[in-house]
């Protein structure tokens, strides 16, 4: 895996230059030992409309396809605090969610950006993927069920899929909770433009992460009814669907988690 996280080299639009070649993708991996298994892992690229037919004009038939799915509800609500606390979102949780379709017409990054509901409608996106690549190319994992509640079986399946030797599965930690920032004038800060950006230039990501951690205080979990008026309200139909091209129920996504915890990872 490269040192950046998230490379968004399928999501940008210079993945649609004809002079963006696959020599130019793996380069991103040239440090990797020859014998190794690479790989990334940008979120992003199950919602952007044109990822899956760049990923496959440029890596071909045979890459392989790790997609985890949460709760939409849930990370509808995870996104939404993830705005906030950066200083994007002012708007409450419902009147976001009543905006969204609004504020996608405004711009690529607006639709990019507040797409709490679209990103959330798995089996429009899965579809995608399923015209340009064989369904056993793909891993799909249910985070509360698979990755929460069978992690040491996803990780066995994983290995299998990606060739690799078998290994035990390392416990799973809880990297990135929700939060929200405690005092108003700091969100105020968050606000402007010119502040994040000299921010972003004077600290460090982990002196970041600390001044987070710092300002910020831990985010009121989504509550079960709220959970499930969403799910109703805008999911049902998609969830449906999905079942069907899974042939797995999803009931796991109407109850209520099994800790107060959010886990947080808003794409």
């Amino acid at each position: 895996m490269p040192q950046i996280k998230e490379l968004h080299y399928f999501d940008r639009e210079s993945s649609c230059d004809e002079h963006f070649t696959r020599d130019d993708y793996l380069g991103r991996f040239a440090d990797a030992p020859e014998s190794a298994v690479s790989g990334e892992a940008t979120p992003c690229y199950l919602f952007h409309p044109d990822a899956a037919k760049r990923i496959h004009k440029v890596l071909g038939d045979d890459v392989k396809l790790i997609i985890t799915l949460r709760n939409p509800a849930r990370r509808a609500y995870s996104h939404y605090l993830m705005n906030v606390r950066k200083g994007y979102e002012t708007l409450d949780f419902d009147e976001a969610l009543k905006a969204e379709s609004h504020r996608a017409q405004h711009s690529e990054l607006s639709r990019m950006r507040y797409s709490y509901l679209a990103r959330g409608h798995y089996y429009q996106q899965l579809e995608r993927y399923l015209q340009y690549f064989q369904r056993s190319n793909l891993r799909i994992y249910i985070f509360e069920q698979d990755i929460i509640g069978n992690w040491p079986w996803v990780w066995s399946d994983l290995c299998q899929f990606l060739e690799l030797p078998s290994s035990p599965a390392k416990p799973l930690a809880q990297s990135n909770p929700a939060r929200k920032i405690r005092s108003p004038l700091v969100r105020w800060a968050m606000q402007q433009p010119a502040l994040k950006k000299l921010k972003n230039k004077l600290v460090s990501r982990d002196l970041n992460l600390r001044l987070r951690h710092a300002l910020t205080e831990s985010a009121t979990p989504m509550s079960s009814a709220l959970n499930q008026t969403v799910l109703n309200q805008y999911f049902a139909d998609d969830i449906q669907a999905l079942q069907k091209l899974l042939g797995r129920p999803l009931d796991i996504w109407s109850e209520a988690p099994s800790s107060d915890s959010e886990f947080a990872h808003a794409q």
